[in-house]
This record gives C-alpha cells, structure tokens and sequence, in this order.
C-alpha cells in the first residue's frame, strides 16, 4: 500500500483465535538507519509514540524501524475492524513518516 507521503509498504495482519484480537505490523517503515543517527530517530519516533495512541514505532535489532498497531476486538466484525485499522495506520504512518525523514536527511 503507498501512503501520500510513503513509499510503498506492506501491512501483516495476525488475529487470534480466543477474542478476536487484531495485531497489525508494519516492518522496514525506515531502513538501515545509520549509527550516528539512531539518537535522533529514536527521540522522533517517541514524540510520535506520544502523539498517536494506538500505533507505536520502534527500532528492531538491524536498525530498521517497525510500526504496529494492537487493538483487542470481541465480536464477529473482525474483518471490518482489520480494514479500519488499515485506513487509520496509513494515515498515521504517512504523518508520521517525514518526522523520520527529517532525521535522515534534515
């Protein structure tokens, strides 16, 4: 899926069987962040942690970042909930996306 200001991107979605939980996982957001880099995208990615509710990013091991999205559901309109939460992670992420940007390239 391509965001208005994210290059394109792939959304994993997992639910369980025991209430209808949605986990949705979102990795390579940024890749390869460099060294010398990685204290100021981790400050931008708490202010973003701080602004968005739902949505948290973080830093994996190989210094891309993931964002995910974790909303417990109970009920049978799972699929229905899927689909929203992908339309609110997108607008999330492309909000998101150039304070990382500003990071890398600022």
């Amino acid at each position: 899926m391509r965001g208005k200001t994210v290059p394109s991107l792939k959304f994993y979605f997992s639910s369980s069987d025991d209430g209808n939980s949605v986990a949705v996982r979102v990795f390579d957001v940024v890749s390869q962040v460099p060294e010398e880099k990685q204290a100021a995208m981790m400050d931008a990615m708490n202010r973003c942690n701080k602004k968005f509710r739902y949505v948290k990013f973080f830093m994996e091991e190989d210094k891309t970042l993931t964002a995910s999205y974790d909303m417990p559901q109970e009920g049978a309109n799972v699929g229905d909930v899927a689909f929203e939460i992908l339309v609110r992670f997108m607008k999330i992420i492309d909000e998101a996306y150039p304070e990382f940007m500003k990071v890398l390239w600022g």
